[in-house]
């Protein structure tokens, strides 16, 4: 039977406004010059984000959390319609207000969003080593941004604790939207909630209804501090102020000088007293991905040294090495014919604000067969030395279907990263990329450590 929301005389309003602690990408399915892929925009160019986007990642959310007939009593069904209206997300210009409609002038916010950050990657096999002819790039929208957008619920009261629930999951923390969440993008934390609920068989409050603009940044709605959020559903460890030993470098960015090889770094917008600016400087991060390929192999590492797979022919060594239980469970495969999933592991880039000093290093290519120097292949890099700490996050989605060996898998290399076995970045094996941190922290205090090891 379908649903008659005519009957539902109250409009809970809510304008929620989000900034960006990790970059973002919804992809148009488009490229562009020079761009493999590019972000949804709007008629002025600027990044947006579409309603249907973050209908999608609040149902998922609410499924999970409380099930399907919740769920669908708010964003319908088959048989009845949503009870839900969201709106399109609009980006903040320089003076923290969502732009609506066409928009010229100079505002540098609006210039970066425009603009974004571009980002390479390569495409990869099922060993997670890059497969040939799958490199590829996409601009994504920089760290900083902030956006607006518009929910609305039809109730039958003046208080629903549906949409109390919604604005928790935003405020939580543990959502992502867009693409690439597992690879550091689409994370986001609460900046303003303003609400109003309106019965439509008052006049004042059809009057007041009737009168609200589309302009999201006006309207007559109450500020409202941060809602109650779910309890955690993911256990997060942390790497407190995780910091670089020495030599340390994610090539890839832009040369200041004649080097051949440079750090990535990114613009950020950095809000502050009100207002938006983007960073002086480019600042240099460590990309979530580079993150999470050192530690899927550590974690694959420690798996088979404490499982005993050992190979005694080069045929054995190839199984063991594509075939690790405990980094399918944590990381995910990919997909094909058999199925595939994602991992359960969730990383937010690291950004350093604080740029460490630089070093150019010369460097000669060697003949792969003999080791000798290649004639006329000289070339430099520019290296990051040192650097200030920064706290790591890592969100685990629980499952207690995983067994002990690949939970204590995972807190092996969690130690080794301590204790600065692991390397990050490029050029590891001339000693590249040793870093340490002061302790490695659960949320639950190692409870889903413990629940493995029985």
């Amino acid at each position: 039977m379908t649903r008659d929301l005519s009957a539902l005389a109250w409009r809970h309003l809510a304008r929620v406004t989000i900034a960006f602690r990790t970059p973002f990408v919804v992809r148009s399915g488009r490229g562009e010059i020079g761009v493999d892929s590019v972000f949804v925009r709007d008629a002025n160019g600027f990044p947006a984000l579409p309603g249907s986007s973050i209908a999608g990642v609040l149902r998922a959310a609410c499924q999970s959390a409380w099930g399907k007939p919740f769920t669908e009593d708010l964003f319908g069904s088959e048989e009845g319609a949503s009870r839900l209206v969201v709106g399109w997300g609009c980006v903040h210009d320089a003076d923290d207000r969502p732009v609506e409609g066409l928009r010229d002038g100079d505002d540098p916010v609006l210039a970066a969003a425009r603009r974004g950050v571009r980002r390479d990657h390569v495409g990869l096999d099922h060993r997670g080593t890059a497969q040939e002819r799958r490199k590829f790039d996409e601009r994504i929208v920089g760290v900083g941004h902030r956006f607006t957008f518009e929910l609305v619920l039809s109730s039958a009261s003046g208080s629903d604790d549906g949409f109390d629930r919604l604005l928790g999951l935003l405020g939580s923390g543990e959502l992502r939207l867009g693409a690439g969440g597992r690879r550091g993008f689409g994370a986001f934390e609460l900046a303003r909630l303003r609400q109003r609920s309106f019965d439509l068989k008052r006049r004042e409050d059809f009057l007041a209804y009737h009168g609200l603009t589309a302009d999201l940044g006006a309207g007559d709605l109450d500020d409202r501090g941060p809602p109650e959020a779910p309890t955690p559903k993911r256990v997060v460890v942390t790497l407190r102020n995780l910091r670089p030993v020495d030599r340390w470098m994610f090539g890839g960015g832009t040369a200041s000088g004649d080097e051949d090889m440079a750090p990535v770094t990114e613009p950020m917008i950095i809000w502050k007293d009100g207002r938006g600016h983007v960073s002086d400087d480019p600042v240099i991060y460590l990309p979530a991905s580079g993150i999470k390929g050192a530690l899927r192999q550590r974690v694959a590492w420690h798996f088979n040294l404490r499982a005993g797979r050992r190979s005694d022919s080069v045929a054995a060594l190839g199984e063991i090495l594509s075939d690790n239980p405990a980094r399918t469970a944590l990381f995910g495969e990919m997909a094909s014919r058999d199925g595939g999933r994602p991992g359960r592991l969730l990383f937010d880039d690291v950004f350093i604000l604080a740029a460490p000093a630089a070093q150019i290093d010369w460097h000669v290519s060697l003949d792969r067969f003999h080791g000798g120097a290649r004639a006329g292949l000289l070339f430099s890099e520019r290296v990051l030395v040192g650097g200030g700490g920064t706290d790591c996050r890592i969100a685990i989605d629980p499952d207690e279907t995983l067994d002990a060996p690949t939970r204590r898998a995972l807190a092996a290399a969690l130690d080794d990263v301590r204790r600065g076995r692991v390397l990050f970045g490029g050029g590891t094996g001339r000693g590249n990329g040793a870093f340490i941190c002061d302790a490695v922290e659960w949320s639950d205090g190692g409870r889903w450590l413990e629940a493995g090891s029985t």
